[in-house]
């Protein structure tokens, strides 16, 4: 199992790198990288179906709404880089705030999920859930930066 959880990575690393520039942010997740992420998530939890079934469309629906705040964070963070000069004060500081706001909103949808996710799994799973979903940033990053130290041809 560790040998298909490692391809998975892998694979996923692989997709990563080649995304073309100026593409989506790297918190945006193609399917593939969304279904590599479910395979992972799934094995590390050891979901029943019964489970999986009310499980998945909660946890979707909450990664997609931490997906639309992202790229608001982000689009702020890229209108500062790339139009700093341009800005006054006062559109650079409400670019700020707006990115706070955002942060925030992250944070408070991590709550209401949180009570979600326990009406379909018991607190262990859940508990679980969050030290996997690190897990797998962190196998992630990990890969990518053997990649990018590999020598190119």
């Amino acid at each position: 199992m560790k040998k298909a959880i490692l391809f998975l990575i892998s694979f996923l690393s692989m997709a990563l790198l080649q995304a073309q520039p100026g593409g989506p942010p790297p918190h945006e997740e193609s399917e593939k990288v969304r279904s590599l992420r479910v395979a992972f998530i799934t094995q590390k939890l050891n979901l029943s179906s019964a489970e999986a079934e009310k499980f998945w469309p909660v946890y979707n629906e909450f990664q997609d709404a931490v997906a639309v705040q992202h790229r608001k964070r982000f689009d702020c963070m890229r209108k500062l880089k790339d139009e700093m000069d341009k800005l006054s004060d006062a559109q650079i500081e409400e670019q700020v705030k707006l990115s706070f706001d955002a942060e925030l909103k992250i944070v408070e949808l991590r709550k209401t999920y949180h009570e979600r996710f326990l009406k379909v799994l018991n607190s262990k799973k859940v508990a679980l859930l969050y030290a996997t979903e690190i897990e797998f940033q962190r196998k992630v990053i990990q890969q990518i930066n053997k990649r990018a130290d590999r020598p190119r041809p």
